[in-house]
């Protein structure tokens, strides 16, 4: 893979894409859905928008920068995070799938809607992604809780970082792994995989997101596991992390302080 595009470039999942991406030498546009003055896509801006192979562009834009064959990557999962960008999601689903240039796409779902399919957004963006009738290669990664620098404070694990828990959060309370390696298996691996391929992706090591929770807050109230039945279709990928939890959370942990600093200077 020598060249690709990400949808969502500057949210939590595609920003650590287009990280790794660059760090294998590809060239990669940047499709970003928020607003040049968000402080958090400023900050991340900065630490890889001097890459010469990084090109940041809107979606009418991109159909001419590309002259060759090129993956696209779809992070659907940050977009729980922004229900405001959906419809912006969608529109630029519809153009790039107008894209001959573009040879295969590798969609992002929390794990969740391995389970469920009941949620409208994911309807609405199966509607316009009609998987069964693509000519070209599909494939469908689920993950569970990633938790790293950038977590959005929908996830639980950054609300108690910041010390703002709610009641309500985006968590997989199942599963967590460190987005470095979630991010690494996809794009490792993405030649490998074959159209209409579904890929749940596990860490290796058994009740994480429980143990990250109670790391951050020893008297959390930790709901209790949920059945679930496994689809004998679904590729299981299990995910040896590369540091403990305790250290990917002081990792996450001092991306947030860092910001804070810095913006309160």
């Amino acid at each position: 893979m020598e060249n690709a595009i990400v949808c969502g470039a500057m949210h939590f999942v595609g920003f650590e894409l287009c990280k790794q991406l660059l760090n294998r030498g590809c060239s990669v546009v940047a499709i970003d859905h928020g607003g040049n003055t968000d402080k958090y896509h400023v900050e991340k801006w900065l630490e890889i928008g001097r890459n010469a192979n990084l090109l940041r562009l809107p979606i009418e834009e991109i159909r001419d920068e590309i002259d060759s064959s090129v993956v696209c990557f779809i992070p659907y999962i940050d977009f729980l995070s922004l229900p405001d960008k959906f419809n912006g999601l969608f529109n630029d689903v519809e153009s790039l799938l107008q894209m001959e240039n573009i040879t295969e796409y590798h969609i992002i779902f929390p794990s969740k809607y391995h389970f469920s399919f009941s949620d409208t957004n994911r309807r609405n963006f199966n509607a316009v992604f009609p998987i069964t009738n693509m000519n070209k290669k599909v494939v469908e990664y689920y993950v569970p809780t990633l938790y790293g620098p950038w977590q959005p404070n929908t996830y639980l694990f950054q609300q108690l970082i910041e010390g703002k828990c709610q009641d309500d959060y985006l968590d997989d309370t199942m599963d967590a792994i460190f987005i470095e390696d979630a991010v690494k298996e996809i794009v490792d691996n993405t030649q490998q995989t074959e159209h209409r391929q579904r890929i749940l992706i596990r860490n290796m090591q058994p009740d994480m997101w429980r143990k990250c929770v109670l790391y951050l807050k020893e008297d959390f109230k930790v709901p209790p596991k949920k059945h679930v039945v496994e689809d004998r279709d679904m590729v299981i990928k299990n995910i040896q992390e590369c540091h403990s939890f305790q250290e990917s959370l002081k990792i996450q942990i001092e991306c947030f302080k860092r910001f804070q600093n810095d913006y309160s200077l």
